[in-house]
């Protein structure tokens, strides 16, 4: 008599569960979000490691640096405004916006010089490799 009940117990359960959840549609919406926001952060991260390989190097001097309030594996995510130096070239601005270790968090500070790693077919992007001494 008792497995009944629980039976009985469970299926009321399972409605009522049923009744307070959000439609799948709903659902299948969300995941698909945090899908696209997964493959966007993958191929971002594939492209920096390109940039940490094949870039081309230079000195950089913090222009404006300020955390986002993000922590990605206990590394505050920064925003880094720069002003580039390549070598034989004229200076441009650029932003680094990414996790910083936190033995490199004194290179957040303006006025400070850094080697970065950029991509000369777009000055977007720029990846700080430390300290420039």
């Amino acid at each position: 008599m008792g497995i009944f009940k629980d039976l009985n117990t469970l299926k009321a359960q399972t409605k009522e569960i049923k009744k307070n959840a959000p439609p799948i549609k709903d659902r299948m919406g969300d995941a698909l979000t945090r899908m696209k926001a997964a493959n966007a952060m993958i191929v971002d991260q594939a492209a920096t490691a390109t940039l940490a390989a094949s870039g081309t190097t230079a000195r950089a001097t913090v222009t404006i640096a300020a955390p986002t309030g993000i922590v990605i594996n206990m590394n505050h995510v920064y925003r880094v405004d720069l002003l580039v130096f390549p070598v034989g070239g004229a200076p441009f601005p650029s932003v680094f916006e990414g996790p910083v270790a936190p033995h490199l968090m004194g290179l957040c500070t303006p006025g400070t010089n850094v080697s970065v790693s950029y991509d000369p077919a777009n000055n977007a992007r720029v990846l700080i490799t430390g300290p420039n001494y």
